[in-house]
């Protein structure tokens, strides 16, 4: 009684001690390597379509539940998991794999743009966007995610500028950058001329990219 009597007594906090536990959440960190892991097998699968827009897709996971019970710690531990290792949480994380894989779907960076002349395009959560704008000649925007993105800057003639190649690789273990031609499943071709002179300038942007995806350039 005595212990008990000094313990609240006193408005000291020196003597009461506190640290930071996030537990008994281990069933929804595997939920979440489990729906990374298959998300990442599916599209690497050769039945996966990134034209076909009608066929089901899990793409969305929910936790819910009164307030106060950690879904918004949660939320920032994945945040934290995702991103190098060092910065990860120092309660028990699950093994999530292909780390540079994951982290292309959920990354919270700031997306990745480049513009030239009448072409604008963009890097954000894993998927390549391409935007037309005014007097380029595309009809439509093209969105590819980035494990199945090809670019190339296709010089016929070493006098002439190139063409310039987006489209969609077969394999993902093909370059993302200087893609060969016979890699691309699907492929749509600018109207814009790359002159030799500018081509670094495709090649910085593109292997930066090619970082971010884990892929290489040629």
């Amino acid at each position: 009684m005595a212990n008990l009597r000094a313990l609240f007594s006193s408005n000291d906090p020196a003597g009461v001690g506190s640290s930071e536990a996030f537990a008994n959440r281990q069933y929804q960190w595997n939920l979440v390597a489990t729906a990374i892991g298959q998300r990442l097998r599916n599209v690497a699968g050769p039945g996966f379509d990134v034209e076909n827009l009608k066929a089901p897709r899990n793409n969305v996971i929910v936790f819910h539940g009164v307030g106060g019970i950690g879904k918004s710690t949660l939320l920032r531990k994945l945040e934290a998991a995702f991103s190098t290792a060092e910065q990860r949480p120092a309660s028990r994380v699950p093994s999530l794999g292909k780390e540079r894989c994951a982290r292309r779907y959920l990354s919270g960076m700031d997306p990745l743009t480049f513009d030239y002349e009448d072409l604008h395009v963009r890097v954000d959560r894993g998927v390549f966007e391409l935007f037309p704008l005014r007097g380029s000649g595309m009809p439509h925007t093209l969105r590819v995610p980035l494990h199945r993105l090809g670019v190339l800057v296709h010089y016929k003639k070493p006098n002439k500028p190139g063409e310039l190649i987006f489209g969609v690789v077969r394999d993902p273990n093909a370059a993302l950058y200087g893609t060969d031609l016979a890699a691309f499943g699907y492929t749509s071709t600018e109207a814009v001329r790359v002159p030799h002179a500018d081509e670094p300038l495709f090649r910085a942007y593109f292997t930066e990219v090619a970082t971010l995806a884990g892929r290489r350039v040629v």
